[in-house]
């Protein structure tokens, strides 16, 4: 979804079959204003087939939404140009995703220290 906004998030999930949603593996949000409750509402209208997660360019995502709203079985996340994740995000990814296989991230507030978070069960490429 490309510049979407909660509404559009919200008439979305209203507008597309439950059985529908329990289908989708893969969700992207480009450029929206999407907040950390919209994304909530969202994530957990979606079944436990999501598999990967992609944010880029959502600045009203924060850390709030990483601990509450993440779906467990995500493999892979990437989160790019999201001014508002920071070391907590990782903080948040390295416990609450145990299934995480590949993350991808680009953000301004996320610093080496956060590195620390993986201990050693992070495998580099």
């Amino acid at each position: 979804m490309f510049g979407a906004s909660d509404g559009d998030i919200v008439d979305f999930t209203a507008r597309t079959r439950p059985s529908l949603l329990n289908r989708l593996a893969s969700v992207a949000l480009r450029n929206s204003s999407v907040s950390d409750k919209g994304l909530e509402v969202f994530l957990a209208s979606l079944s436990h087939n999501l598999l990967k997660l992609e944010l880029s360019g959502c600045n009203e995502i924060t850390d709030t939404v990483m601990w509450a709203g993440l779906v467990p079985n995500l493999e892979i996340l990437i989160i790019m140009d999201c001014i508002n994740i920071s070391d907590e995000t990782i903080a948040a990814i390295c416990q609450m995703l145990p299934s995480l296989k590949k993350l991808q991230i680009q953000a301004y507030h996320v610093t080496d220290t956060s590195m620390a978070y993986f201990g050693s069960t992070l495998a580099r490429e």
